[in-house]
């Protein structure tokens, strides 16, 4: 009998022990499952924080480019308004410079220019028939006739 009671305990200690085995590894799959879930979240959290660093970063670039733009415009606005200045100066001195009497006044001082005196005045009688015919349409005249006539002579040779 105490044979029979040992192999028993033997028995229900080999069957519990299965069913223990059984329950460990059904357990174990189930923290395997908990941790496999927990790292992806984890993953997804990393991930959305990389993406929202992305997003945040490229935000600041495109405010850096603004600002970079903004400072060439109000150069450009400066140099703008630096050469318009000097344009309307510039229009000042040339309408200076166009009036007949600073000329005269320059001629005077500068050049010790004076209006001739009749002692120094000299006229020139001109034939006005020299300008009525112009040399240019005499040249014209004669080109033509040339063109007319070698146009003419290549179509004899031509038919020859």
């Amino acid at each position: 009998m105490l044979v029979a009671k040992k192999e028993q305990r033997f028995y229900y200690n080999d069957a519990n022990t299965k069913k223990q085995d059984i329950r460990r590894t059904i357990q174990n799959k189930k923290n395997i499952r908990k941790a496999k879930k927990r790292v992806a979240l984890k993953f997804k959290i990393l991930s959305y924080a990389i993406i929202m660093l992305v997003i945040c970063l490229s935000l600041l670039l495109r405010y850096t480019y603004i600002a970079q733009y903004r400072i060439q415009i109000s150069s450009l606005d400066k140099e703008i308004s630096s050469l318009a200045k000097k344009k309307e100066n510039l229009e000042i001195e040339l309408d200076k410079i166009k009036d007949s009497e600073w000329i005269e006044l320059e001629a005077r001082e500068k050049l010790g220019m004076d209006y001739p005196t009749s002692s120094q005045t000299v006229y020139l009688s001109v034939d006005e028939s020299i300008f009525d015919e112009d040399p240019v349409e005499k040249q014209d005249n004669k080109l033509f006739r040339l063109k007319f006539f070698s146009g003419f002579i290549d179509k004899i040779f031509g038919l020859l």
